[in-house]
């Protein structure tokens, strides 16, 4: 989880410098794999519980 909270606070503070004038901007944020690694970590428990049902 704290890996996570890094990752984040990492994209919170690229989204202070850049450019937001255009639409969908955030998908020039260049490391998306990292926070998806540690989103899929955290729902991994959830995901396993549910596919016993």
């Amino acid at each position: 989880m704290r890996e996570m909270l890094l990752e984040i606070e990492i994209f919170r503070n690229w989204a202070k410098t850049v450019n937001k004038s255009f639409a969908e901007w955030e998908t020039e944020f260049l490391h998306w794999e990292r926070i998806y690694h540690f989103v899929n970590e955290l729902l991994d428990p959830v995901k396993k519980w549910n596919a016993t049902f």
